[in-house]
């Protein structure tokens, strides 16, 4: 829920990240006849093996940064989970997972930004889309503030004439009464403030990683620590469509759970003990096909990987029940079953009632030996 003092950051994995070369079902005896070019190994069976997270499922060596969350408890993972149906456009399954409703009849807006509405917020940095674009998950909100840099969110005039332009604002509204006066003194102390944490950025990476992903990670975790009232925040990570190329311990998939887990680790220091209790979920429009494909790559699929990040919300397990990958146990053209509706996991996050009853997905497979299943469900 959101509520007074919380932060949720919302990470959108856009491409589709392959759940399998993420959370390693390393248990699963079938497991490497689907994969041979992309399989990572079991822990300890070889150079490049996974990091064992529970006995069955283990985390892609590159990222070993994770680690450390997972074992003080603050990691969570859910496996299997996904949106209802087997929708393999990125552009649909994005339009549906943002609107929060499933079909034709969508609203105009996003389930995180009716939730921001319902739980009236009313700070001028209350919702912030650290990209390019706002993202439609955010939209229905009008206080959402689009800043892909701290540079974004200033006065435009000369840099020499700030402070004057700055104090005439102030004296211009200090005679205003009402809602007017506060959201004007809060805009302003709220430019203030960024203008203090632009000089920060300026004298170093922070201990970030330079990546632009790294890099407005650490623009959030300075707006949190800042107290400016920030409660909801979106950041894509787009690049996880695989068609070709994949790669498995190594390579461009690699690369990029490198930069998301260099990215996340690093964040976290910053924000976890903000005075605001700060959430994370990341999560993709879909997970990949179970077995690689003839250019050594991934087709779209269905069930993935949710990573969530929250003081001590993690128990040691992946979470979600797993389906299994024998033949007969995956999903449509051969992909993981989804058991976890995404929806369960955003209730977490939004008050929001949906527009459509949440439908409870089919009954999971039964569990691979060794595996019971463990049932995701909301605190």
């Amino acid at each position: 829920m959101v509520s007074t003092g919380d932060v949720w950051v919302i990470v959108a994995l856009r491409g589709g990240m392959d759940g399998l070369g993420t959370v390693i079902p390393h248990g699963d005896s079938d497991y490497p006849g689907w994969r041979r070019a992309l399989r990572i190994l079991a822990p300890g069976k070889g150079p490049g093996c996974c990091l064992d997270l529970d006995g069955f499922f283990g985390l892609h060596p590159a990222m070993a940064p994770l680690m450390r969350l997972w074992e003080a408890g603050d990691l969570e993972i859910i496996h299997a989970a996904g949106w209802p149906g087997a929708r393999h456009s990125h552009f649909e399954a994005w339009e549906e997972i943002e609107s929060g409703v499933e079909g034709a009849a969508r609203p105009s807006s996003g389930w995180l930004g009716r939730a921001l509405t319902e739980a009236n917020v009313s700070n001028p940095l209350a919702a912030v889309a650290l990209s390019e674009t706002l993202p439609f998950l955010l939209k229905g909100f009008p206080g959402a503030v689009l800043m892909p840099s701290a540079d974004a969110f200033r006065l435009e005039v000369p840099a020499g004439a700030r402070a004057r332009v700055g104090q005439a604002l102030d004296r211009l509204h200090a005679g205003c009464r009402g809602p007017l006066e506060e959201a004007s003194r809060s805009t302003l102390a709220a430019l203030g403030r960024v203008d203090e944490i632009r000089g920060r950025i300026a004298a170093g990476t922070g201990g970030y990683p330079a990546t632009r992903f790294g890099q407005r990670l650490r623009l959030l975790g300075e707006l949190i620590r800042s107290g400016l009232g920030v409660r909801a925040a979106v950041i894509d990570l787009p690049g996880w469509d695989t068609h070709f190329g994949q790669g498995a311990a190594r390579g461009p998939m690699a690369e990029k759970l490198r930069e998301l887990a260099e990215g996340f680790a690093a964040f976290w220091r910053h924000v976890r003990t903000a005075s605001s209790r700060v959430g994370v979920l990341a999560f993709s429009e879909f997970g990949r096909r179970v077995e690689e494909n003839g250019s050594a790559g991934t087709d779209h699929g269905q069930g993935g990987v949710v990573l969530r990040l929250g003081r001590s919300i993690g128990n040691g397990r992946v979470k979600g029940s797993w389906p299994g990958l024998a033949r007969h146990q995956l999903s449509g053209p051969g992909d993981v079953a989804v058991t976890t509706d995404l929806r369960r996991v955003f209730e977490e996050v939004s008050p929001v009632r949906w527009a459509k009853p949440v439908r409870e997905p089919a009954a999971p497979a039964p569990s691979v030996s060794g595996r019971p299943g463990d049932s995701y469900l909301t605190k």
